[in-house]
């Protein structure tokens, strides 16, 4: 705020040049409102410029935001229920007969295929069985 600060530097010259003495009243109340008048500019500046520093920092905050949104939310025109079906395509389920919880295995994390894979319910240990990798 270049303005307000050379406003001011031209008020100062002003007073300088009305050649009123420091010492009586006129001359110090002038001298007092310049001062304040100055400072008042100086931090106006420093507010300026923060303000400046901050808005730049929201802006990439909401650039970070958008980008973020658009890689955890369901694209406009896609139903989620398609992606839900995508996510399970590669799964296998299987229900522990122990206790009954439900386990799902990456169809990519069945073994080889003539030994298959040992299924073990992580809630209770139990063996659930084997589980050998389809076509």
């Amino acid at each position: 705020m270049e303005g307000l600060r050379s406003r001011v530097a031209y008020l100062s010259g002003l007073v300088e040049g009305l050649a009123i003495e420091d010492g009586s009243a006129h001359g110090r109340v002038l001298a007092e409102v310049v001062g304040i008048l100055g400072e008042m500019a100086e931090a106006i500046d420093e507010v300026r410029e923060a303000q400046d520093e901050l808005a730049d920092y929201i802006d990439e905050v909401d650039e970070d935001l958008t980008d973020l949104a658009g890689d955890v939310y369901i694209p406009d025109g896609e139903d989620e229920e398609d992606d839900e079906d995508d996510d399970d395509a590669g799964l296998a389920e299987l229900h522990c007969p122990n206790c009954g919880q439900l386990l799902a295995l990456a169809a990519g994390a069945l073994a080889d295929r003539n030994q298959g894979v040992s299924v073990v319910c992580p809630g209770c240990g139990t063996l659930v069985g084997v589980v050998a990798e389809e076509d």
